[in-house]
C-alpha cells in the first residue's frame, strides 16, 4: 500500500526528518511517498479553519460529525489538488487529538506534533512513526479506530489513554497486545506486516543509541538535554542526595573534600531554569560521581542511574546499610554518620576517591 505523508508546516523539517524518512522506506508493506506542500492558499485556509476549532474550545466535538464533515472537507481539497488518497497530514498546530477518517474508501489522518511536549521524554521521532504505522495498520483494513483503541492500558499502539506516563514509554517502544493481534490477524492482516510495523517504531529507539566501535553513544533528549560534548573538568566531583541533606552533610562534604583540592558540585549551585539539564552538564563535567541513598530519594535514583549511562567512576554513601540498593554490586560504599567528629569525609572518603579514580 502507497502512504503519502503531506508536511503541512515547514517547521516540521527542522526535527530529524530525514531519518524519519529513511527509517519508513525500509518498510516491506508501506510504501512512503513525503509531499510537502507548498499552495500557500490551502495551507492558510487550513490553518485558520483549525484556529477556529481552538479558539471554539472544540476539546470534546473535534469527533462530531459536523466537525468531523468540515475537517474532512478541508483535507479533500488537498488531496484533490495533489491527487493522492492514503495521506497522513502533518502538522504544528496544537490540536486537542488527532484525527482519522476511513469514508468511501478514502483514508485520512491528521497527526499534531505541537502535543509531543505531554508525552516527553520518549523523543519526537519515535511518537510521530508510531502514529504514522498505527494509522497505516488501520488503513490496510478499512477498520474504524473506535474497534481497535481501547482505553484499558496494555501498552500496546492502540493504547488510547496513552497521555498516562506511567505506561506510555513501554507502548512507545513498538508493541501490540494480544488482543489487537487477534483482531489484526482476523482481518488478513498477516504476521509479517505486523513484525515489520514495530520493526519501523524499534528502529527509532535504536536510533538514539547509536553503537559504534562496541561504544555507546547517547543521543540526549531533545526537549530537556542538549548534545554538546562537555570536557571533563579535573577533580570536580558531582553529588547527588536528597534535598534534606543540602544544608548539612552537602555543605560537610563540600568543605571536607576542598582540603584535598576537590571541588564538590551539585544541581543546587547552579541558576538554570531547567534542573535537569543543569544535572546533565554538572555530571558530565565531573570526573566521579558521589552518590547518598541516604532517605532513598527518587531523584538520587535518577542521578545514579544517569551516572550509570554516562560510565562515571562512582562511589556510593549511606547513613543506614539498608538504604543500600541490592543492585549496585561491586560499587565502593561508604557508611557514614551525621555528627560532628566523624573523619570519614577527611579520612576514608579521599582515599576511596582516589582508588576509584586510578582504576579508570
Amino acid at each position: 500500500m502507497e502512504i503519502n505523508v503531506v508536511i503541512l508546516d515547514k517547521r516540521i523539517l527542522n526535527r530529524d526528518y530525514s531519518f524519519i524518512k529513511k527509517n519508513l522506506s525500509e518498510s516491506e508493506h508501506f510504501k512512503f511517498r513525503f509531499i510537502n506542500v507548498s499552495n500557500k492558499k490551502i495551507i492558510s485556509d487550513f490553518n485558520l479553519y483549525l484556529n477556529r476549532i481552538r479558539k471554539e474550545n472544540y476539546q470534546n466535538k473535534i469527533h462530531t460529525n459536523e466537525s468531523h464533515k468540515s475537517l474532512l472537507d478541508y483535507l479533500n481539497k488537498i488531496d484533490l489538488h495533489l491527487r493522492i488518497n492514503n495521506s497522513i497530514y502533518l502538522t504544528q498546530f496544537p490540536l486537542p487529538s488527532n484525527f482519522f477518517s476511513i469514508y468511501n474508501n478514502e483514508n485520512r489522518a491528521l497527526i499534531t506534533l505541537n502535543s509531543w511536549d505531554n508525552f516527553s521524554p520518549p523523543p519526537q521521532e519515535v511518537f510521530l512513526t508510531k502514529e504514522i504505522i498505527t494509522y497505516c495498520l488501520l488503513f490496510l483494513r478499512k477498520t474504524k479506530r473506535s474497534k481497535f483503541f481501547h482505553e484499558k492500558t496494555k501498552s500496546c499502539l492502540f493504547d488510547s489513554c496513552i497521555s498516562n506516563k506511567n505506561h506510555m514509554i513501554a507502548g512507545l517502544w513498538g508493541r501490540i497486545c494480544y488482543d489487537c493481534t487477534v483482531k489484526l490477524k482476523s482481518l488478513s492482516v498477516n504476521r509479517s506486516i505486523i513484525e515489520d510495523s514495530l520493526k519501523i517504531i524499534q528502529n527509532c529507539w535504536k536510533y538514539n543509541f547509536e553503537i559504534n566501535d562496541n561504544l555507546m553513544k547517547i543521543r540526549p533528549n531533545p526537549h530537556l538535554l542538549d548534545s554538546k560534548d562537555y570536557k571533563v573538568i579535573p577533580n570536580q566531583i558531582f553529588v547527588a542526595l536528597s534535598w534534606k541533606l543540602i544544608d548539612n552533610v552537602y555543605i560537610d562534604l563540600k568543605e571536607s573534600l576542598k582540603q584535598f583540592d576537590y571541588n564538590v558540585v551539585n544541581a543546587e549551585d547552579k541558576l538554570g531554569q531547567i534542573v535537569f539539564k543543569d544535572i546533565w552538564q554538572l555530571m558530565n563535567q565531573s570526573e566521579l560521581v558521589i552518590v547518598d541513598f541516604t532517605d532513598q530519594r527518587p531523584n538520587v535514583y535518577l542521578e545514579f542511574g544517569m551516572a550509570l549511562v554516562l560510565g562515571k567512576p562512582l562511589i556510593v554513601l549511606v547513613q543506614d546499610k539498608k538504604d543500600l540498593p541490592s543492585d549496585v554490586p561491586g560499587i565502593r560504599w561508604l557508611k557514614y554518620e551525621n555528627r560532628k567528629g566523624d573523619k570519614t569525609f577527611t579520612k576514608d572518603l579521599p582515599k576511596m576517591i582516589n582508588d576509584t579514580l586510578s582504576d579508570y
